[in-house]
């Protein structure tokens, strides 16, 4: 695999590969990774490199980015990181009004059973986008859970409490995280 134009791929930006086949002409692929999915393969597995400015970025790095082009991003990665530990494969929920799908084995596969909403679970937390209290209204629910009910998903809530010592991706070490699945209760 080699980049076409020799141009490295940037955190949330589009990669594009070309591959040669032996029958056909080279073959162009765009992969767009989620700055979770990229800190992952960087920081958990390893394998995945990003540069800036045509030099490879070390996973510290990364994450600074990561967290100043998304201010949730580290409550988002913990989360993220826990559903891959439990053989979830995350995908962005944008299109279900939540942070991301759950699929079991791939997009490819199988449909998404769960939409993943991220909150943090510490009592102290100002931000808006992470804060259940601030976040959800009655209106709010009742609309996420009937988007979701046309779609045949289910609405997981994920508390992320961070590791409140260090610095850095050190914050995410420890996490703890869990799951709750909000559901309507329709009486017959």
């Amino acid at each position: 695999w080699a980049n076409p134009a020799g141009v490295p791929p940037r955190l949330g930006g589009r990669v594009a590969a070309v591959r040669a086949a032996p029958d056909r002409a080279a073959v162009l692929e765009v992969l767009q990774l989620m700055p979770e999915e990229a800190f992952f393969l960087v920081f958990a597995v390893g394998v995945l490199s990003v540069y800036r400015n045509g030099r490879i970025m070390t996973s510290g790095e990364l994450w600074e980015a990561a967290c100043e082009s998304k201010p949730t991003f580290a409550h988002t990665y913990a989360a993220y990181h826990h559903f891959r530990s439990q053989g979830w494969v995350p995908k962005s929920g944008i299109k279900y009004g939540g942070d991301f799908v759950l699929y079991r084995i791939g997009a490819e596969f199988f449909h998404s059973q769960f939409v993943a909403v991220v909150l943090d679970s510490s009592p102290e937390c100002e931000d808006p986008r992470l804060n259940p209290q601030r976040r959800f209204t009655w209106a709010f629910l009742h609309n996420l859970n009937r988007l979701n009910e046309q779609v045949l998903k289910r609405i997981v809530l994920t508390y992320v409490t961070l590791n409140g010592r260090g610095r850095g991706s050190d914050v995410v070490v420890g996490a703890a995280v869990q799951q709750m699945l909000l559901r309507r209760w329709v009486p017959q």
